[in-house]
């Protein structure tokens, strides 16, 4: 969500604004999967205004608009139990500081061995909903400025000892990066007062769940979800396997809607309708 670090050090360089009146450019977006009943319109009407929201209907088109500009995913359990399971193993690889919401109905069963961040079960009084959402938002935020504001300080430190020992010379530079620091501890006290106690050490009990969650999720991968076959149509390899770091799931994404073997390299674009998850 947030810029890289270098992104980051121009931008607060050009600013003259005293630490305390820079705002974080708050630009990730929130994504939901939602059944046809639960029209995209309603969804929409319960995501805080001037945040930017898509609505699908399709397992498929979620995992792909999933990635480290989200903020938020949204998922209906009015789908198979592997979906949600696929596109929540597939949201905390892209990034473990994206939130995951559930919207249930009275009759769901809520999954407890799959993490989540929030459930939304009706009545759904709007205001609730959107005043979560935008927690759950500032949440995504806070934890990913945190992660960055940490790397950062290491970078300060070891730059520090770099020109301490002769190793670097450039006093500029250190003085961007500490700038660029102030930036970052900045942005996230101004998250932190936003937030409730709750949501802090929510935000910390979250990482042993998730970390237990991805390792028993790595032993295997439905690429039904995606439209996918289970194997590569040229070389046979089964893509229900998880491979390890050459070959990962058996496949990857290389463009929008776009797979390819990580052995032989055929790719698919646009999965047939005969390969589509059926809900």
């Amino acid at each position: 969500m947030l810029e890289n670090i270098e992104s980051l050090i121009e931008h607060s360089v050009d600013s003259d604004a005293p630490l305390e009146d820079r705002q974080p450019n708050l630009r990730a977006n929130i994504i939901g999967l939602v059944s046809p009943q639960f029209q995209c319109d309603q969804f929409h009407e319960r995501v805080p205004s001037g945040i930017e929201c898509q609505c699908f209907t399709d397992p498929g088109s979620v995992a792909d608009a999933i990635s480290s500009s989200v903020a938020v995913i949204i998922v209906s359990l009015d789908y198979d139990a592997a979906v949600y399971r696929e596109l929540v193993q597939e949201t905390l690889t892209t990034s473990s500081h994206i939130q995951i919401a559930l919207l249930a109905r009275e009759d769901h069963d809520i999954p407890k061995q799959i993490p989540n961040d929030e459930v939304f079960t009706p009545p759904f009084d709007p205001e609730s909903v959107k005043e979560a959402i935008a927690r759950l938002y500032i949440r995504a935020y806070y934890s990913s400025t945190l992660e960055a504001f940490y790397e950062l300080n290491i970078k300060v430190t070891s730059y520090r000892m770099q020109l301490k020992n002769g190793v670097a010379d450039d006093t500029e530079r250190l003085e961007r990066l500490e700038k660029a620091t102030d930036v970052l501890e900045s942005h996230v006290k101004q998250f932190r007062d936003y937030l409730r106690p709750e949501d802090v050490r929510e935000l910390w009990a979250r990482n042993n769940g998730l970390r237990e969650f991805l390792q028993q999720s790595a032993a295997r991968f439905d690429p039904t979800v995606l439209g996918l076959p289970s194997a590569c149509p040229e070389c046979g390899l089964d893509w229900t396997v998880q491979y390890g770091s050459k070959l990962g799931n058996g496949f990857e994404r290389i463009a929008a809607n776009t797979w390819r073997c990580t052995r032989c390299s055929h790719v698919i674009a646009n999965p047939g309708a005969a390969n589509k998850f059926v809900t």
